[in-house]
């Protein structure tokens, strides 16, 4: 028989008057962290920020996963990616996790976007009003239920500082 879990199979094996093996292999699946690069990358973002928006899981998992507040339309995510891609985790060709990157030219299509983009502005840092440096923002952040706690918060976050840190002054 096989069981499967997000990170590990394990495979019992017996026969008839003998020892049962067991024997534990690490799953291999590579995720790659990469930017937007296609439309059905853009609508994987859409379908797995649906799933993870607050009204569409249970309150415990809310309080113990987060969950996200702004839903994006297909065509806002287009703006957003064509000011700036988002990055994304992907498995094979599933969007597992991204990082949309939300920069000033957007801000104005979604009120959320609007409003943190106006409280940033108001913020000062190292002496200067951010309204007046050129940065850019995660306008959202998610993972995949079944591909949460394998580092890739971080890989998302790190791949955007990567591809982001020489075109802007700050990444918010």
């Amino acid at each position: 028989s096989l069981i499967q879990s997000q990170n590990y199979r394990l495979h019992l094996s017996s026969k008839i008057g003998s020892k049962i093996s067991i024997f534990l292999y690490m799953n291999t699946t590579k995720i790659d962290v990469t930017r937007v690069s296609n439309q059905s990358e853009i609508i994987g973002i859409r379908d797995l920020q649906v799933l993870n928006l607050k009204q569409n899981i249970t309150t415990e998992e809310a309080i113990d996963q987060g969950f996200l507040t702004a839903s994006y339309s297909i065509e806002y995510l287009q703006e957003m990616n064509a000011a700036s891609s988002a990055i994304i985790a992907k498995d094979g060709d599933k969007v597992v996790g991204y990082a949309l990157v939300a920069t000033k030219d957007i801000r104005n299509g979604h009120d959320l976007v609007e409003s943190l983009f106006d409280s940033i502005d108001k913020s000062e840092y190292n002496g200067k009003l951010l309204r007046d440096v050129n940065y850019v923002v995660v306008g959202q952040l998610c993972v995949a239920k079944e591909y949460r706690g394998q580092n890739l918060v971080q890989k998302l976050y790190g791949h955007f500082r990567e591809c982001l840190s020489k075109e802007f002054s700050y990444l918010v």
